[in-house]
């Protein structure tokens, strides 16, 4: 994970941009340790930056999410009303995901 954090120049793009956007399948405990979303999440309280989460379900509680420095957490299970139907196509929810996660 490190080399890929320093080959793309990743920290100091962190440290210009205003809110952290990551996503997860299922974004959950394991999503924490040593993940792309655990990393992005550590670096992002290293510069106080706000952290919000697209994915296709969620298996974190509320209480976490505040101690985690993570805003909100958008699914597209809960978008498309069924997970089987989210992760049959997912790219029918992404739209509606980022305008969540915005709102």
């Amino acid at each position: 994970m490190e080399q890929l954090i320093d080959s793309i120049g990743l920290e100091s793009k962190l440290k210009e941009a205003n809110i952290i956007i990551t996503g997860e399948g299922c974004f959950d405990e394991q999503s924490m340790q040593g993940k792309v979303v655990g990393t992005l999440v550590r670096m992002a309280q290293q510069y106080n930056k706000r952290v919000r989460v697209i994915c296709g379900d969620s298996l974190m509680a509320g209480r976490d999410l505040g101690v985690l420095g993570i805003e909100s957490v958008v699914t597209l299970a809960s978008i498309a009303g069924d997970q089987k139907l989210s992760m049959a196509a997912p790219q029918r929810f992404i739209k509606e995901a980022v305008k969540q996660t915005f709102s």
